[in-house]
C-alpha cells in the first residue's frame, strides 16, 4: 500500500508511511474508545471481532 502511495500518487515513501501509520493509529483509537480496551484476549463479540 505504501508503494502505491509512493509511486502512483507521487507522495513519496515517507508521506505514504505517515498516512498508513495515521490510519492505523486512528483505528486503534476508535477501538479503544468504542470498546474500552484494545486487548485481543477477549475477542468474543461481533463488534470486537470486526475491529480485530
Amino acid at each position: 500500500m505504501s508503494d502505491y502511495i509512493d509511486r502512483t500518487l507521487g507522495l513519496g515513501y515517507a508521506a505514504g508511511s505517515m498516512i498508513l501509520a495515521t490510519i492505523f493509529l486512528a483505528i486503534l483509537a476508535f477501538w479503544q474508545f468504542s470498546v474500552g480496551s484494545v486487548s485481543v484476549d477477549n475477542v468474543r463479540t461481533p463488534k470486537i471481532e470486526l475491529l480485530y
